[in-house]
């Protein structure tokens, strides 16, 4: 039994906790206990004074409720225990005291109104934990992740009124402090199972009962593990431009843009949102990460309803209309009829850049606890004391390069401001870190300090350094926006050379030093070492850094500046004497003097206008006339910088007339290889492969036309064969059809054609090659179309078929020609036919005729006479000495044929058919049967064939020539039996045997 004295001790421990606690809840009691302590209450309840007796009655009533509410409801077990039955003068007690010790958070109203008082002090009473920790983790189930840590009151409220439960658990839990309790326990039970807080932690935070985590812990089976979400996940924000008073939405990557609906509509890196049209209450999207996940996002907008949007200070990213405003620096988006405190407006900016209707206001604004802003809810100072972060000097340590709302920092973070660290020492704020593998609970100066040596040694890393209220307290509702950091730490990297003019002409060439932990990736860029060099066209370095599974996205501006044609192309090089009379448009910085030098003297001095923009004259550009030189660099002077642009003015027609080329110093890339390759054309034969890494560069159209025609010059003059991209290229097939291709085409055909009168003008200026079309030319000649056809005889006649010397054997197809001639010596006739037939009919000149002469002689002599009918009529009629022959042959088979022609024997008597008989490598009895055959032509003396009756083919000739009154008639009826039997077997050699038996019935 409880004494006056033992009673009055304890009361007054009571009243000294009730002063220091959160809730009455935290002062226990033991089960066992309550029964003689309501005892002694009743009992000395005169002897009390008022005040220890409401406090005594309080702390009862709390522990009365945590330990038998239940679906039977409270005031039963209340009466049961104490036997006071007047329950509302009891709760009038129980909220008059708890108002007394600024306890009471909530003035309720109606049949909840005492017992809602009580249960805010008590918590969840032990018989409902079971059933709490259930709801706990279906909540869990459903919000899953760190979607947990972003529920609202709203989201309880919603989730609650769904879900089955107790009546009497329901009521508590549906009330604002039931609700608030919810939230909290499931934060903190995040926290423990995220490893951010310890059970020893935990069971000490203040506001809850002795024991309540303990039993919390048992029914959730909840334990610390490994986290499998990210750390944060970064999004796109609304910003404010201050800049172009304009809304623009920001976007990490280009990732976020391309998961979109209507992605057409935004851009990256930042979509200027001054059309209405493109503002929406929410964004969002999904977006593919490099672990394979997909993260889907949303934020929210903003829609001109005639209400505010207010933006942080620092970042001008847009507040979230739910959250309470901390004291700080913010820029208020506002219409004209909105009111505005004069004593908060630091500045006031201008009309926001917007279509619409209704104007919109941009002011800087200074806020603090307790000031009033329509639609915006400012903290008060009756408000829990809150803890907010903020870097110091966080600019000195940032990567200049991201325009993103969260902070990436270069080597170590900097140090973390903290306001208050009082609440975090008295363990009602808890101020946590999270690297990912890295995370945990920074509980003084100490822990802070050593932190940044930590991050120092996990780079790179994304991280949370934040706040949270961790002591039961109903007064922190509220949701704060400067108590969380997010940022990104880096390992060490130094970009040189940006801050460099560099002309449009020239590669830029930047720098970057890192560490090797860095994943760095620059679109475009060539890498040796230290050096990165991106493609002339640059304007903009894109790159990314890979932290994580996040890819930041990146753009580091260049200083450019150069000439562009009418149409906005980059000139690299100009046609001195195609310039006059033509415009150009200059490109560099705004509102600049620009002064252009060619070579060491100044050409002209302009200033660009505000968009960096200038036309330029052609003629201001030139030369002067007594200027000689066949290139020439253009250099500007811009604020004190000199460079080069990377563009040349060049004299095409000079470079490919003159004999050599010294002026390629101070050229680059294409234009250099190219004029490297020229000269060494020019300077001696390649006949090796050369290889061309690249097409034709787009130098100018006179400069590439005049160097295809020297690539295919050198094609057909040195055989140099050139090879583009892994591919052997023919020039040639390029050029247009004109004189120089003739050339080319005779020239390789071993053909005349009127354009080898010009050559000297119309081929490059190339000592070898003129000496080589004059002999060409020469060789057109009788003289010496002979001395070629006999140089290519004699390896016929030596039956060699390869490392052939002659002109004709080194030709395309050449070879093949050769050996089916040396087949046809050696009476092969079926390999010669094959070798002749894989002889392109592409093929042209000497090639082509030498190689139907052969096949033709070839038919001929297997009796297939139609067939060289049909062969001789699709050749080509030859030209020069060829022209005889090619007569002769039409005579031989017209006549074989049975077409008899009628010719003109002075005719043939004049003509070089047999000269050119006499060098060919013909077999001695076909030299023999045309020789003879010519003969006849020549005098008409038929005796020179029919002299001959050995060859079937000279008896077969008569046949057709002789006529019935002939002398030689008669004498030749002996040779026909023997004639029948020597005939090949062939498809027409049945109509020869019959013109034969008709000759013998007339003999």
């Amino acid at each position: 039994m409880i004494d006056f004295q033992e009673l009055s001790d304890r009361i007054s421990i009571y009243k000294k906790q009730i002063k220091s606690c959160h809730y009455v809840g935290e002062i226990g009691l033991d089960e066992d206990e309550l029964p003689s302590f309501s005892a002694a209450i009743m009992k000395n309840e005169i002897e009390l004074g008022r005040e220890d007796y409401e406090v005594a009655v309080l702390v009862l009533a709390v522990n009365i409720a945590y330990y038998f509410y239940d679906d039977e409801g409270y005031w039963q077990h209340f009466q049961k225990l104490t036997g006071i039955e007047n329950t509302n003068m009891i709760g009038r007690t129980i909220e008059r005291t708890l108002r007394r010790y600024g306890l009471l958070s909530v003035q309720r109203y109606g049949p909840f109104r005492y017992v809602g008082a009580i249960l805010e002090q008590c918590g969840i009473s032990r018989k409902y934990i079971p059933s709490f920790t259930f709801i706990l983790k279906e909540l869990k189930r459903v919000f899953r992740g760190d979607r947990l840590l972003e529920l609202k009151y709203s989201d309880i409220i919603g989730f609650l009124k769904e879900f089955y439960c107790a009546k009497y658990l329901k009521e508590f839990l549906l009330d604002e402090e039931g609700a608030t309790l919810t939230l909290q326990v499931l934060k903190i039970i995040k926290m423990y199972e995220d490893g951010l807080i310890d059970k020893k932690e935990l069971t000490a935070l203040d506001g809850y009962r002795p024991g309540f985590w303990d039993e919390v812990l048992k029914n959730f089976s909840v334990v610390p593990k490994e986290r499998k979400t990210d750390v944060f996940y970064n999004k796109p924000a609304m910003r404010l431009d201050l800049s172009g008073h304009v809304l623009e939405l920001i976007f990490p990557s280009q990732s976020f843009v391309d998961g979109m609906e209507d992605r057409e509509r935004f851009s990256y890196p930042v979509t200027k949102l001054d059309n209405a049209f493109n503002l929406q209450e929410k964004y969002y999207g999904k977006v593919a990460r490099t672990d394979g996940q997909t993260l889907y996002w949303e934020i929210q907008g903003w829609t001109p309803q005639g209400l505010p949007a207010l933006f942080d200070g620092n970042k001008r990213v847009m507040v979230p209309a739910n959250h309470t405003i901390l004291p700080g620096m913010y820029y208020l988006l506002a219409p004209a009829a909105y009111f505005v405190p004069e004593e908060n407006v630091v500045s006031f900016l201008g009309e926001l850049n917007l279509s619409l209707n209704e104007k919109y206001y941009i002011y800087k604004l200074a806020l603090n606890y307790g000031d009033k802003l329509s639609h915006i809810k400012i903290a008060s100072k009756t408000e829990t004391p809150s803890v907010y972060l903020q870097f110091k000097n966080p600019v000195r340590y940032l990567f200049p390069f991201y325009i993103g709302q969260i902070d990436i920092f270069v080597g170590e973070m900097p140090d973390v401001e903290v306001s208050d660290f009082g609440p975090i020492d008295n363990n009602t704020v808890g101020l946590f870190y999270d690297f990912g593998k890295i995370k945990g609970r920074i509980r003084n100066k100490g822990d802070l300090h050593s932190l940044k040596g930590r991050i120092a040694n996990n780079l790179p890393l994304k991280g949370k350094i934040w706040t949270e209220v961790i002591v039961r307290n109903s007064s922190e509702r509220i949701q704060r926006v400067s108590s969380e950091l997010l940022f990104y730490v880096i390992p060490h990297i130094k970009i040189k050379g940006i801050d460099q003019f560099c002309g449009y002409g020239i590669n830029p060439i930047v720098h970057i030093e890192k560490s090797a932990g860095l994943k760095l990736i620059l679109d475009g860029a060539v890498v040796k070492g230290n050096e990165y060099k991106f493609p002339a066209q640059s304007r903009m370095i894109e790159g990314k850094i890979i932290i994580d599974d996040d890819t930041i996205d990146f753009q580091i501006p260049l200083k450019r500046a150069g000439i562009l044609d009418e149409s906005g192309r980059v000139l690299r090089y100009m046609e001195r004497s195609e310039m006059a009379g033509k415009k150009f448009l200059f490109s560099g910085p705004p509102e600049t003097d620009v002064h252009l030098h060619l070579q060491n003297s100044r050409v002209t001095s302009f200033n660009l206008d505000k968009k960096g923009k200038a036309i330029v004259k052609g003629e201001s550009l030139q030369p002067v006339s007594n200027e000689k030189n066949l290139i020439y660099s253009l250099y500007v002077h811009i604020g004190g910088e000199s460079f080069p642009l990377g563009c040349w003015i060049i004299d095409s027609d000079g470079i490919f007339s003159t004999p050599k080329i010294t002026e390629t110093e101070g050229t680059e890339g294409a234009l250099k290889a190219f004029l490297e390759i020229v000269s060494s054309i020019k300077r001696g034969p390649l006949k090796q492969k050369v290889i061309v890494n690249k097409k034709l560069p787009e130098i100018t159209e006179r400069f590439n036309k005049k160097l295809r025609e020297l690539f295919s010059c050198a094609q057909i003059f040195d055989e140099t064969v050139f090879v583009v991209e892994d591919e052997v290229e023919d020039f040639r097939e390029t050029l247009e059809d004109g004189p120089l291709k003739s050339i080319l085409d005779a020239y390789s055909m071993g053909e005349w054609t009127q354009s080898l009168d010009s050559y000297y003008i119309l081929l490059p200026n190339v000592g070898r090659w003129f000496s080589k079309v004059e002999r060409h030319v020469k060789n057109l000649s009788p003289e010496g179309l002979h001395e070629i056809i006999t140089e290519w005889t004699g390896e016929v006649n030596s039956h060699r078929i390869v490392g052939l010397t002659s002109s004709l054997g080194k030709q395309n197809f050449g070879q093949a020609l050769t050996h089916a001639w040396v087949s046809y010596q050696r009476n092969n006739l079926v390999d010669a036919l094959t070798r002749l037939n894989d002889i392109t009919d592409e093929c042209q000149g000497k090639i082509d005729f030498l190689s139907k002469l052969l096949k033709l002689i070839i038919y001929v002599r297997q009796a297939r006479f139609r067939q060289a009918k049909v062969l001789i009529n699709s050749m080509t009629q030859e030209q020069g000495e060829m022209t005889d022959l090619q007569l002769l042959l039409v005579s031989l088979v017209n006549t074989l044929n049975d077409e008899i022609i009628t010719t003109d024997q002075n005719r043939w008597h004049k003509d070089n058919a047999k000269s050119i008989l006499e060098i060919l490598p013909l077999t001695q009895e076909d030299f023999t049967f045309l020789a003879g055959y010519h003969t006849y032509l020549c005098n008409g003396d038929l005796s020179i064939i029919t002299n001959r009756s050995e060859d079937w083919l000279n008896l077969c000739l008569t046949i057709y020539l002789l006529d019935d009154e002939s002398q030689f008639a008669a004498g030749i009826s002996p040779s026909l039996e023997e004639l029948i039997v020597n005939i090949p077997s062939s498809p027409e050699k049945g109509v020869i045997v019959e013109r034969v038996n008709k000759r013998l019935r007339k003999g």
